[in-house]
């Protein structure tokens, strides 16, 4: 428990604005999948440099992340989560 002893207000902002980072980048990095995935089908080279810059911004958002501390790069990864589950959800087409 002492851990609860050392929770903070600050460490609890921290953790708001990593769940807000987290959603954000989320939404722009799921929704941009599917640009990727018609680029490359259409045979464009350029969606693998758009891959590696999307998980190069999202490596370090959650390198940023990390060194706050546990609690707050699981935040973050909550926000992904969230933002994936969203982005999925308004793209299902029923065949």
């Amino acid at each position: 428990m002492q851990w609860l002893a050392e929770f903070s207000a600050f460490q609890a902002s921290l953790m708001l604005a990593a769940l807000a980072a987290g959603y954000g980048w989320g939404i722009v990095h799921f929704r941009s999948l599917r640009i990727v995935a018609d680029l490359l089908v259409a045979g464009n080279m350029r969606a693998i440099a758009l891959q590696i810059a999307r998980l190069a911004v999202l490596l370090g958002l959650f390198l940023v992340m990390s060194q706050a501390g546990a609690l707050v790069l699981i935040s973050g990864a909550i926000g992904l989560i969230l933002a994936r589950a969203r982005v999925l959800s308004r793209d299902v087409t029923m065949p």
